[in-house]
């Protein structure tokens, strides 16, 4: 990690933590979580169940298909 990049972490990591109140912290930042996929039906439920059950709440789950010929499509239609 350059040092930009290491300075935007600290920083953004400083700002949660101002935001933390009794150890919880609070959903004011959109975490957005990108999942491309191609025929991943043997591991796209578990990638999805990981993001869904995550502590912080204000999550936005992107999954983004290459036109799957396995079951791909039908488990991430479940959620």
């Amino acid at each position: 990690m350059n040092d930009k990049k290491k300075i935007i972490s600290k920083n953004f990591l400083q700002n949660i933590n101002h935001k933390t109140i009794n150890n919880k912290i609070n959903d004011d930042y959109l975490v957005s979580v990108v999942i491309p996929s191609f025929n991943q039906d043997k591991y796209i439920e578990k990638s999805i169940l990981s993001v869904i059950n995550q502590n912080y709440n204000n999550i936005e789950l992107i999954i983004i298909d290459g036109g799957s010929t396995d079951k791909t499509t039908s488990i991430i239609k479940k959620y």
